[in-house]
């Protein structure tokens, strides 16, 4: 038998020329005996011993050796589990490198990009270790609890990043097509797409909201290009971009009349019954009736703008209205356009309506039974010798549908009068249209109307008639669904170029020239804010939740401020800058921060209002951040003691183009001066006093209240017996006082 020996220091320190000179079997076994060693200490915890003795075997590998790769995978593990993340993902990374057909290696970089809350990476590592392995039924579980949990923590700006990012990608691998209409800024379209995740998840007060669901689904499933395009659709409509929404509704479109297969389904999740054990209702959002409202939203929103189409918008919506008849919000929207239109606008509506249902929502009805692909209207025109619209009231239009029903054997609902206007003679044109089961009913139905008109109670209130035409049209439904949307989703015929534009509406941008963030720069989630929104206010440090931190576009620093200090993260010094090499100067309105030897400038600006240089202090950590603290001087809370926002900066720099709003962050006003901070106790200590004085009276006077109450029923029973009535209670003889009418 032969004793293995673990390599000593000075064996694994050598050169890879004279480590590898001798027989390569035996340094595998080497390695090998130090890699058990180390999987050993991972399985029993000891997760620094475990890296060191990875290292030793990778020190053992020339580099680029073949085993490497699972060394480098599983002192990625070790460092991960040491929470050591920044040097699991230099591992990781390593082996992707070595091996990029590795399912377990990019595993471990997502991973870590999760550790360090780099969510959008880590779900893009997620999906490639996804694309690699080979029983993906067997894994599947396990990796969507994997990016469940990351796309749980994404902020809605994160999660506008991820669906942005992905169809920037399908744009430039040709899955769709490029903006060929419209077009905005990058900072536009995340503000777009952050817009419509709020408004999709308004009503969404759970953990794991819709779009996180979605973006987790589609990590491992890409979406397709419908979905990309519907997708699109609705982040161009929050950039006013909507001749594009229309293109790229219609895009969609005809990805599904081509291919039905391509109508995915979106969930929805509202507030449905709110109180009860399940207050929450998962609505499905077909893709081919959302493509029709987008479009339709298109056409309307365009039309204050870009010269937009209300007969078509209304169509669009019929049309959504039809295919997914459950959805509110198409029968809203459709209801309240219609609303809205004019006579000429419904005309031209009816006529393009192509379904029997949305027939009968115009007061046709059409017998599906009898009726297969043609259905047959009567219609007709009434002159009479009349002036003024205003004289065909409701009487007038309750006695011509009368006269109609009872002549023909029609319901008096099936009558439509379709249009009432003035000719050019200054004379009343009536149109009317009812259906009939077929053509020989309908020549039937002509027969008899020719002859009537002149009712004398028509006469009476129209005055004379002047001419009666009608006729049989039979309507071929089938052709003209066919043609009408056809016509809505078909390309344009034209091949010219056509030269991508701005939209005539410019979107109003909330933070153009700063975000909010945290210390290390990840975004935090924006607070939805309302008329009635107010800035919680903090006098203790422990109530609040995060810090949120201002940063500029500059992207030189970030700060935030509490009621006595500011504290400032100058960015973009060298890791590992001494802070001998720097030189910081703050005076009282004045702050700069440079370096000495390469004379560099990293900060520099006029303060928006005054410090005290002598309780102003800075530090700087190995990772090259400088920190100030800026102590305040409050000379307007000084003034006005009882306004604690007086101490609050609009800017950090008076050049600086933008201010704070005042509700983007809570206030923290744990650190008020001390004068300041000792009237607010006294104040609210007052004020505590006299709420709590304040509730006892208002308690005893309704308990007196309630005792008179009681001594007046009581008199009220008692005088009732000494009367010699029989008795009854109070509030029988309280109903008995009351007078009737």
């Amino acid at each position: 038998a032969h004793c293995i020996v673990a390599p000593s220091a000075a064996s694994i320190n050598m050169s890879s020329e004279s480590r590898f000179s001798g027989d390569e079997d035996f340094w595998l076994m080497k390695m090998g005996y130090v890699k058990t060693q180390a999987d050993a200490a991972l399985k029993a915890g000891n997760y620094k011993d475990a890296y060191t003795k990875y290292s030793d075997c990778l020190n053992i590998l020339p580099e680029g050796h073949k085993e490497s790769v699972a060394l480098y995978t599983n002192r990625s593990l070790a460092y991960a589990k040491a929470n050591k993340f920044a040097e699991a993902l230099q591992d990781a990374e390593r082996a992707c490198e070595l091996n990029s057909g590795w399912a377990k290696a990019w595993w471990r970089k997502a991973t870590a990009l999760r550790s360090l809350q780099q969510y959008s990476q880590a779900l893009d590592a997620f999906s490639q270790s996804y694309e690699l392995v080979e029983d993906k039924a067997k894994s599947r579980n396990e990796y969507q609890r994997a990016v469940s949990e990351i796309a749980g923590r994404m902020t809605r700006e994160q999660l506008a990043d991820f669906i942005i990012a992905a169809l920037h990608d399908y744009e430039s691998r040709g899955i769709i097509a490029k903006p060929t209409k419209q077009n905005v800024s990058p900072q536009e379209k995340r503000e777009s797409m952050f817009l419509q995740i709020k408004t999709w998840q308004s009503n969404t007060k759970k953990t794991q909201t819709d779009y996180q669901n979605c973006v987790a689904n589609w990590t491992l499933t890409p979406m397709t290009a419908t979905m990309a395009y519907v997708q699109r659709a609705c982040m161009y409509k929050f950039a006013l971009c909507f001749k594009q929404v229309v293109a790229d509704a219609r895009a969609a479109l005809r990805l599904i009349s081509d291919d039905a297969a391509n109508n995915e389904i979106m969930i929805k999740t509202v507030l449905k019954a709110p109180g009860t054990p399940k207050p929450w209702e998962q609505k499905e959002y077909p893709l081919e009736p959302w493509a029709w409202f987008l479009q339709g939203e298109g056409f309307k929103a365009s039309d204050k703008s870009e010269g937009g189409d209300v007969v078509k918008a209304a169509s669009c919506f019929q049309i959504a209205k039809q295919l997914d008849p459950e959805n509110e919000d198409y029968s809203t929207e459709c209801e309240e356009l219609c609303k809205k239109l004019t006579h000429a606008q419904s005309s031209a509506v009816l006529s393009v309506v192509n379904e029997q249902q949305l027939a009968v929502e115009h007061g046709l009805t059409i017998d599906t039974d009898k009726v297969a692909e043609n259905i047959f209207f009567v219609k007709g025109t009434l002159r009479y010798d009349c002036d003024k619209l205003g004289r065909f009231g409701a009487e007038a239009r309750r006695l011509m549908k009368d006269m109609f029903a009872t002549s023909t054997d029609i319901s008096f609902k099936d009558v439509l009068i379709e249009r009432v206007s003035l000719c050019s003679e200054r004379k009343l044109k009536i149109d009317y249209q009812f259906q009939v089961e077929n053509k020989q009913r309908g020549e039937a139905c002509v027969a008899i109307l020719k002859n009537i008109g002149d009712d004398p109670s028509l006469v009476n209130a129209l005055g004379p008639l002047i001419a009666h035409e009608c006729f049989v049209e039979e309507v071929d439904l089938t052709d003209t669904k066919v043609t009408f949307q056809e016509r809505m989703i078909a390309e344009e015929s034209s091949t010219a170029l056509v030269e991508v534009s701005r939209p005539s509406l410019a979107m109003n941008l909330p933070y153009q020239s700063y975000s909010l963030t945290r210390a290390n720069g990840d975004p935090v989630e924006r607070i939805d804010k309302h008329a009635f929104c107010m800035a919680r206010v903090h006098y203790d440090r422990s109530e609040i939740d995060q810090d949120v931190w201002f940063s500029p576009s500059h992207g030189r620093c970030r700060w935030r401020q509490s009621a006595s200090e500011i504290t400032v993260l100058v960015l973009g010094i060298q890791p590992g800058t001494a802070g001998s090499a720097l030189d910081v100067d703050i005076s009282a309105t004045h702050v700069c921060v440079r370096d000495k030897n390469r004379d560099r400038v990293y900060l520099s600006g006029d303060l928006d209002d005054r410090v005290v240089p002598d309780m102003c202090a800075w530090d700087v950590d190995e990772d090259g951040v400088v920190t100030l603290f800026l102590h305040k001087t409050n000379l307007a809370l000084y003034a006005s003691p009882h306004e604690h926002s007086n101490s609050e900066w609009k800017r950090l720099f008076r050049d600086d183009g933008y201010e704070i709003k005042f509700d983007d962050t809570s206030k923290d006003y744990s650190d008020l001066p001390a004068p300041v901070m000792r009237d607010h106790r006294v104040s609210s200590a007052e004020d505590q006093q006299r709420r709590h004085l304040e509730w006892n009276e208002t308690k005893s006077r309704d308990r007196d209240s309630e005792q008179d109450d009681l001594r007046r029923r009581n008199r009220q029973t008692r005088l009732a017996v000494l009367r010699g009535k029989p008795f009854k209670g109070w509030v029988q003889l309280d109903r008995e006082s009351i007078p009737s009418a």
